[in-house]
C-alpha cells in the first residue's frame, strides 16, 4: 500500500505527471486524500462510503487508484450520460498514460442493444405513423455500419420503434438463436468478462443480481465494485424487488401477430381475429388503469382487480396457444410467438394464484410504457439490501451519502451492518460564493398559484442566467406560463428536448432560463457561462400517496415514524443535491432562492438547515443585487 501511496503522490502532484499530460490539471489536496481512500479499499477489500463533495474530482480521484491496482473492478453510475463519459472519455484517455495493457470494457442491459434477430422479423409496414416508418429506415441502414449495435449511438427513438428491435432477457434464446453470433449484447458481454475495468450503470447491475443470469456471471467476475452516484441505488433495488410483472409483452404479441398476418395469413380468418382479439386486450389493460389501481383503494379492492385482469390475460394467452400450436411449423416467428404465449400464461397463473392467497399486495402504476404491476412482501419477510446481494466488496461514491456527518440514513437503506464512512470536503468557500435569498411568501405550497406568487416575489431579482428546479411537472408548467408572457429572456424547458441539448444550449447563451424537475436536481453540470441563481420552488418532499415508499417503509408504521425516519432525510438529501447544481467551480458565486418558508418556520427546519452548507442570507432585494453586481 505504500508503493501505491506514492505512486498516487507522484501523479496528484502540481509537478507530477497528470500535470503535465492533463489539460488544466490544479493540484488538489481534498482529490489525493479522496484517492487514497479508494486505493486503501481496493487493496484492502473494503466495503467503504465515500462522500466527496462538488469540485474534489471524484471521477478522476478514483480511476488513478482502480488503474494502479491488480483488482478486476467493476465501475457503475446511475446515468448512462455518466456511463459513456466514463468510458469513452475518462479512463480511456487516463488508461494510455497509466496502464495501456489494462483491458477496459463497456456493458449496458440488452435493450440498449440492437438484436438481428428481431430486426429481420419486423417489417416497416409494422408501423403507422410516416416519423415511425422513416426511423426504422434508419435504424435499418445504421444496422449495417454499427460496431457496437449499441442503440445511443442513434439517439432518442421512439418507444414503438425501439420495442421492436429489442428483447428482454425473458424473449432471447441466447446461443439457440439463429442471429447469436452476431448479436452486440453478447458480443460485448464477452468483452466484459476478459476485461480488468468494466463500466456499467445501476441499472444494469440492479437488473443483473434479480433477472439476468447472462449479467450476473459478469457482475461476479470482478472483485471489487466502485458505485458512483451511489445515494440512487437503495430506492432502484426496491423498486426492482418490488416489480412483479408488466404488460410490455403486450405490443410485442400485437406486433408479431401484424407480422404473421402480413406474411402468411392475410387471408386467413383466424388469425386476423387473434389480431383484432390482442389489440382490444391491449386497450382493455390501458383502460384498466384508470379508477383502479389509486392510491386510496383498499388492498382488498386492488388484489381483486388485478386477480381479474390477469385472469382475463391469461385466458387470451392460452386460447392463442391453443390456436398456434397446429400451425407452429408454418413459420420461425409462429413457433416463437406460440412458446411467448405459453410461458406468460403460466406466469399469469402462478401470480394469480400467489394475489388469492394473500402472500402479497399489489398494485398497479401506468409508467410511460405501459402498465407495471408491484406488489409489497409479507411484514415478516424481509428483503436483502444491496450489500447482502453478493460478497463482492463495494465502494459507494458520492457527493451527498450524509446528513449532519453522519451516514447513518443511507447506511440503513443498503445494509443492515454497520458500514465506515469517510467525508472529504471541497475546496468551494460556499460563505463567500453563495448568497441565499428568502421571497417574503403570503401563500403557503399547498395553495393554488403558489408558484406564480413565488415568481412576482423573485422575478426583478434573477441575474442573466438562471437555473429552477420544481418538485412536480404542474408546478414547472405554470411557472412556464407565466414566464412565458414576461417574455424577458430565452427559456430551456425540460421536455422541450433532450437534458444534455437543453444544459449545451443553455450553457452557450449569455441569458436565459433552464428550468426542469427532478431529472434535474442532480447529475447535471451547466460548464462554460455557469448558473448565476438557483431557485428552488418547493422543499422536496415525497408523498406519503407513494406506495412504493409506503411499503418500502413497512405498511404497518405509522405516518409520522414514515416521516422522521424516511420522508425528512430523504427531503435533506434530495435538497443538497439540488443545491449542488448552484457552485461548480472556486470561482463560480451564486445566488439561492429557496421559496418555501417551511425551510425556516417548521419544526424540522434546523435539521435541513444543516444539511446544506454555511452561508449568509438576506430578504433585502437591492442586497442580493449588489451580490450578482459583484460577480459580473
Amino acid at each position: 500500500m505504500q508503493n501505491m501511496t506514492r505512486q498516487l503522490e507522484s501523479y496528484f502532484s502540481s509537478e507530477g505527471e497528470l500535470a503535465h499530460t492533463l489539460t488544466n490539471f490544479q493540484f488538489r489536496q481534498p482529490q489525493q486524500d479522496f484517492a487514497t481512500h479508494i486505493a486503501e479499499a481496493l487493496n484492502a477489500g473494503d466495503t467503504l462510503m465515500v462522500e466527496a463533495e462538488t469540485g474534489v474530482g471524484k471521477t478522476l480521484g478514483y480511476l488513478l487508484p482502480i488503474l494502479l491496482s491488480n483488482k478486476k473492478v467493476l465501475i457503475s453510475s446511475f446515468t448512462k450520460a455518466l456511463q459513456d463519459q466514463i468510458y469513452h472519455d475518462d479512463v480511456n484517455r487516463l488508461r494510455h498514460w497509466v496502464a495501456p495493457d489494462k483491458r477496459v470494457a463497456v456493458l449496458k442491459g440488452r435493450a440498449n442493444y440492437l438484436c438481428p434477430e428481431k430486426l429481420k422479423r419486423t417489417q416497416s409496414d409494422a408501423f403507422a405513423a410516416p416519423n415511425e416508418v422513416s426511423e426504422f429506415a434508419q435504424v435499418q441502414a445504421w444496422s449495417y455500419r454499427t460496431k457496437t449495435g449499441d442503440l445511443n449511438e442513434l439517439g432518442t427513438l421512439r418507444t414503438r420503434v425501439r420495442s421492436s428491435i429489442t428483447l428482454s432477457a425473458e424473449e432471447c434464446l441466447g446461443r439457440a438463436c439463429e442471429s447469436f453470433n452476431q448479436c452486440p449484447f453478447y458480443r460485448a458481454r464477452e468483452r466484459a468478462l476478459s476485461s480488468d475495468v468494466l463500466v456499467v450503470n445501476h441499472q444494469l447491475l440492479v437488473a443483473s443480481y434479480l433477472f439476468d443470469s447472462d449479467l450476473r456471471a459478469v457482475v461476479e467476475s470482478r472483485d471489487v465494485q466502485l458505485l458512483d452516484e451511489a445515494e440512487h441505488l437503495p430506492e432502484l433495488l426496491q423498486n426492482a424487488q418490488f416489480r412483479l410483472f408488466d404488460f410490455i409483452w403486450l405490443k410485442d404479441i400485437v406486433r408479431d401477430l401484424a407480422t404473421l398476418v402480413s406474411e402468411i395469413g392475410s387471408e386467413d380468418p383466424l388469425l386476423k381475429r387473434l389480431l383484432q382479439q390482442a389489440r382490444q386486450h391491449e386497450q382493455g389493460v390501458a383502460r384498466s388503469f384508470d379508477g383502479v389501481f389509486v392510491s386510496n383503494a383498499t388492498s382488498f379492492e386492488l388484489n381483486s382487480k388485478m386477480v381479474d385482469l390477469l385472469d382475463r390475460s391469461e385466458a387470451m394467452l392460452s386460447e392463442f396457444a391453443r390456436t398456434l400450436n397446429p400451425r407452429r411449423q408454418q413459420s420461425r416467428l409462429m413457433s416463437q410467438l406460440l412458446k411467448a404465449c405459453a410461458e406468460r400464461a403460466a406466469q399469469l397463473q402462478i401470480l394469480a394464484g400467489d394475489i388469492e392467497n394473500g402472500d402479497q399486495a399489489v398494485w398497479g402504476q401506468q409508467e410511460f410504457d405501459g402498465l407495471v404491476v408491484y406488489g409489497a412482501p409479507s411484514a415478516d419477510k424481509e428483503l436483502p439490501r444491496f450489500v447482502e446481494l453478493d460478497a463482492t466488496p463495494k465502494i459507494f461514491v458520492s457527493a451527498t451519502l450524509s446528513l449532519g456527518g453522519s451516514f447513518d440514513f443511507f447506511c440503513r437503506r443498503i445494509s443492515r451492518q454497520e458500514i465506515r464512512g469517510v467525508s472529504i470536503a471541497g475546496s468551494f468557500n460556499y460563505r463567500s460564493q453563495v448568497l441565499g435569498y428568502r421571497p417574503q411568501m403570503v401563500l403557503s405550497p399547498e395553495e393554488d398559484h403558489y408558484t406564480t406568487a413565488l415568481l412576482r416575489q423573485v422575478f426583478n431579482v434573477l441575474p442573466k442566467k438562471t437555473l429552477m428546479l420544481f418538485t412536480s411537472h404542474r408546478a414547472l408548467a405554470e411557472a412556464h406560463r407565466y414566464l412565458v408572457d414576461k417574455k424577458r429572456t430565452s427559456l430551456y424547458l425540460q421536455g422541450d428536448a433532450s437534458a444534455q441539448d437543453l444544459i449545451k444550449a443553455f450553457s452557450r447563451e449569455d441569458a436565459g432560463i433552464l428550468m426542469g424537475t427532478r431529472g434535474f436536481w442532480q447529475g447535471i453540470d451547466i460548464k462554460g457561462s455557469g448558473v448565476q441563481c438557483l431557485l428552488i420552488d418547493k422543499l422536496p418532499f415525497r408523498s406519503l400517496d407513494d406506495r412504493l415508499l409506503v411499503a418500502g417503509s413497512g405498511e404497518s408504521a405509522p405516518g409520522d415514524q414514515i416521516f422522521a425516519e424516511f420522508l425528512l432525510p430523504d427531503c435533506a438529501l434530495r435538497l443538497r443535491q439540488g443545491f449542488g447544481r448552484l457552485i461548480r467551480s472556486e470561482d463560480a458565486q451564486g445566488l439561492f432562492i429557496m421559496g418555501d418558508q417551511r425551510f425556516w418556520d417548521s419544526s424540522y427546519a434546523g435539521f435541513l438547515q444543516q444539511a446544506l452548507p454555511e452561508f449568509s442570507w438576506t430578504t433585502d432585494k437591492e442586497a442580493a443585487d449588489k451580490f450578482l453586481r459583484a460577480d459580473a
